[in-house]
């Protein structure tokens, strides 16, 4: 079923970036909602490669999508996973990567995202979106507290991330309606059109390692799906 949805989700990916295409203005309604295709694609395969290595049923369960997260930064620390990609499989503590400064319009100069500060401030951001995540769930109403701020220290402290995690991490922005990055009153439907497809581009890559890795172990039991 699992590995139905993700060819479906692909499916439905492309169709939104030919629609982009042939009418710009478009990618004002896809956008926001864009990047939660993108996680569910992953979502979908990632738990697929879970469940045939370890044979575990808890991807399938309603805590299956934070489950997910913590086992495949467990497969990237151990070395039972190689996607090949630079960078992607460093797992790191969520406080560490906050210590990070992203510096203002860094971004803009050629090649950055080549560059070891743009993995770094990619990092920052999600560690940051990591922490909003944990504020909207606690139930603190004030985070200047002392029991806030213990409690805050405790989550840091055991709490890491990946850039893996970029994806699920832009679902969650997604489904708080946080996604005034996506300013159209300052983006412009063209450049719209190119964040779907470097979104697309990039979930592409990551989705093509997962399969192999799924391909590789069916391969190794004989098996099809």
């Amino acid at each position: 079923r699992f590995h139905k949805l993700a060819a479906l989700t692909e499916k439905s990916i492309r169709g939104e970036i030919d629609s982009c295409k042939a009418e710009p203005d478009y990618v004002q309604i896809v956008a926001p909602w864009f990047a939660v295709k993108c996680y569910y694609r992953t979502y979908y395969l990632e738990s697929i490669l879970i469940h045939l290595a370890s044979g575990a049923n808890n991807v399938f369960k309603n805590n299956g999508h934070s489950y997910v997260r913590k086992i495949i930064r467990t497969y990237c620390k151990n070395g039972y996973y190689v996607s090949k990609m630079k960078h992607a499989e460093d797992v790191v503590a969520t406080q560490d990567a906050l210590v990070h400064k992203i510096t203002a319009g860094r971004n803009l100069k050629q090649d950055y995202y080549l560059s070891d500060d743009c993995v770094k401030s990619v990092r920052h951001k999600l560690a940051e979106y990591s922490v909003d995540h944990w504020k909207k769930n606690s139930p603190h109403k004030n985070f200047r507290s002392a029991t806030a701020k213990a409690d805050l220290k405790k989550y840091l402290a055991g709490s890491e991330i990946c850039l893996f995690d970029f994806f699920y991490q832009m679902r969650v922005k997604a489904n708080y309606r946080d996604t005034d990055f996506l300013d159209f009153d300052k983006i412009s439907s063209a450049d719209g059109v190119k964040y779907v497809q470097m979104l697309k581009s990039a979930t592409d890559k990551y989705c093509n390692a997962l399969q192999k890795g799924i391909d590789d172990m069916l391969a190794d039991r004989s098996l099809s799906i």
